[in-house]
């Protein structure tokens, strides 16, 4: 695979390593996969370790700048993710998001962090779940759970619409305007861990 071949499409982390070091051919490469989903940000911080070798830690700010990014230190995060593990290490956790690798690399290790993926892939952890389950090996304290409620309303067995706890306010006021109808609210209250 050549180069262009690579870019024909948004650049795979594997298309990597044929990209020219050219400053001008990682900038197109970056701005091609910029905000192409959770994938993305390993390819970026991939192209981040590409731009770091070929012209030193200083230069990142910089490419984040060339990329239009909101900030460097999102491009920095998914530079440290992508040195942190080995390469392509991801794909062994199709459910887990990039969110997930970034806070297990609060463990104390490597082979920790893949202790802590290995948890939250196999019991469906949000972020959440997971940085409280590390957070209390760390021996630090826990901050408690939050939960969201969202209200269900229903007629006839239709489902008109799904609300947050703000939006649930609001609704209930209204509700004594449709006071001849018969109306479901399904309340349902979730954990960040997922939990119903």
């Amino acid at each position: 695979m050549t180069a262009p071949d690579a870019l024909a499409q948004p650049i795979a982390p594997t298309g990597i390593a044929y990209l020219s070091d050219d400053w001008e051919a990682l900038v197109s490469a970056g701005l091609t996969v910029r905000g192409a989903g959770d994938r993305s940000k390993w390819t970026l911080g991939y192209l981040a370790m590409k731009v770091e070798e070929k012209y030193g830690h200083g230069s990142l700010k910089k490419f984040a700048t060339e990329l239009k990014m909101e900030s460097a230190s999102k491009l920095y995060d998914y530079h440290r993710a992508s040195k942190y593990y080995p390469f392509l290490a991801y794909e062994e956790y199709s459910a887990l998001t990039w969110s997930h690798f970034r806070e297990a690399m609060r463990a104390k290790s490597v082979d920790q962090s893949f202790k802590w993926l290995n948890s939250a892939n196999d019991n469906d952890w949000p972020v959440a779940a997971l940085g409280r389950a590390i957070t209390k090996e760390l021996g630090k304290p826990v901050p408690p759970q939050r939960a969201t409620f969202e209200a269900t309303y229903r007629q006839a067995g239709e489902t008109f619409v799904t609300l947050n706890m703000v939006e649930v306010n609001r609704f209930v006021e209204t509700l004594s305007v449709h006071a001849e109808r018969t109306i479901t609210v399904t309340l349902t209250w979730t954990h960040e861990d997922g939990a119903r």
